[in-house]
């Protein structure tokens, strides 16, 4: 729910091209590309209308787009899955110029699904080097980018942890970005298969300014009501605002956080107790011990960082901090 710096994102591919397997990763990639290009034939199996498995040939030597498209993509496939959010932005204007109208239907979609193969997403998503694992630990991302409610950890049925990412434009529809690392979204489970190939509208990156509109925000009246006992905690309601975007329409956001108002109740408690003047006598009395980091000070007291920079890092602390930050404005006023 918070959109990061571009910088960051520049950062984290630029420490995954020193790592040697995301380096053979991507030679392996560029390899498959070029046998595909120069033989300019494939056979596919996949299942037809009916259900049963059929082998589907595909001979694209006389098909433009399909040539141009495997072209582009073996040219410049080290560029296109290390590009940052703007470059990604040019890639997309790029292979959204290639028509693919006039070709067969069934062929097109098994064209896709071939490259898909090709670049091989599961070995980069689920390989032993664990490559898209790093990646999202240089992000210094936990928790899921669309909700922030759930982590995006997942135990394999080996019980090996990876994470679970969504291809913000969808593979089936864009095969040559599925691995590209500024598509994959760290996502939880839930998000996404809801999501599936929806746009939601959201972009997790960006390169100026972040946009605000996402937000969460209680009644001022319940505010009041709640500390003067006069609204029940069960009667608390969250208001979401998805501003744009269409989290709501697609992942039904506002539903997980109705069952979760006791994270809320906590917070209005715990601000209502812990003033300001609090934090700043715990950071006088132990400052060294605490780093004098209010940041620190305000985690231990309210299970939360209320920096904007690190709310991809906890569940919840968008929530949290928005919150926070009316309860604050309320208290100055």
């Amino acid at each position: 729910m918070e959109q990061i710096n571009n910088t960051i994102l520049v950062d984290a591919i630029d420490q995954m091209k020193k790592i040697p397997e995301f380096v053979r990763f991507m030679k392996g990639c560029e390899n498959r590309l070029k046998k595909l290009d120069k033989v300019k034939k494939f056979s596919y199996r996949t299942k037809n209308a009916s259900g049963k498995t059929v082998t589907v040939n595909v001979d694209f030597n006389n098909k433009a787009s399909m040539c141009k498209y495997v072209e582009l993509l073996k040219d410049n496939i080290r560029n296109i899955i290390t590009c940052d959010f703007k470059g990604f932005n040019e890639w997309v204007d790029k292979f959204s110029e290639i028509d693919f109208g006039k070709e067969d239907h069934i062929e097109v979609n098994v064209f896709f699904a071939k490259i898909q193969t090709v670049l091989q997403y599961k070995t980069l998503r689920s390989g032993g080097d664990k490559l898209l694992f790093k990646f999202y630990q240089k992000l210094k991302i936990k928790a899921c980018v669309y909700c922030n409610s759930q982590h995006v950890i997942l135990l394999q049925s080996s019980k090996i942890a990876r994470l679970q990412a969504d291809h913000n434009l969808p593979k089936a529809k864009f095969p040559c970005f599925s691995v590209t690392l500024a598509n994959l979204y760290p996502s939880c489970n839930n998000c996404n298969h809801l999501k599936k190939e929806f746009d939601v509208k959201y972009n997790l990156y960006f390169l100026d300014k972040p946009k605000r509109e996402i937000s969460f925000r209680l009644k001022d009246t319940d505010i009041i009501d709640f500390y003067t006992y006069k609204l029940d905690e069960d009667k608390l309601k969250i208001d979401f605002d998805q501003g744009p975007t269409e989290l709501e329409k697609r992942l039904n956001i506002s539903q997980i956080y109705h069952n979760h108002t006791d994270y809320v109740v906590d917070l209005l408690r715990k601000h209502r107790i812990y003033k300001k003047s609090y934090v700043s006598n715990l950071i006088s009395s132990f400052g060294p011990l605490l780093g004098n980091n209010e940041d620190l000070v305000n985690r231990m007291i309210f299970g939360s960082t209320f920096n904007d920079e690190d709310i991809n890092q906890r569940v919840f602390s968008k929530l949290l901090n928005d919150v926070k930050r009316q309860l604050d404005e309320l208290d100055y006023t």
